[in-house]
């Protein structure tokens, strides 16, 4: 019985990181909205600097994504995968015929949640 018990054990440690490896992480899929609010006068266009390099141009969505809270004026969209782990910085330049103003600094944090924790063996009390 004992050894029964042991051999099954010793087939649950090894089944058991082989399905792990055969588990990849899914990487991001979709853009990430940003929703914001644009304080009169208004803008003619717009940049996204992120990550403190060279602003880049933005074009916000032609309607305004549903699900930003009531009082957002615009949204934009940027590729997930941009995110990658650890933090970003994301400013947006607003422009028009009598200046550029940049917005405040917005940080975004991306970490990855532990992989789940899967028991490969118990080993009774004096075995």
């Amino acid at each position: 019985m004992r050894r029964r018990v042991l051999c099954l054990f010793l087939l649950l440690a090894i089944a058991g990181p082989v399905a792990a490896q055969e588990t990849p992480i899914p990487p991001p899929t979709g853009p990430v909205v940003f929703c914001g609010e644009q304080i009169a006068p208004t803008a003619d266009t717009y940049a996204l600097m992120f990550d403190g390099g060279a602003p880049e141009a933005l074009t916000m969505d032609a309607a305004v994504e549903p699900a930003c809270p009531v009082g957002t004026t615009h949204s934009f969209r940027v590729p997930a995968a941009r995110f990658t782990v650890g933090q970003h910085t994301l400013a947006v330049r607003a422009t028009n015929a009598y200046g550029t103003t940049d917005g405040p600094i917005y940080t975004v944090t991306v970490g990855i949640a532990p992989g789940p924790f899967s028991i490969t063996a118990v080993i009774p009390p004096g075995a």
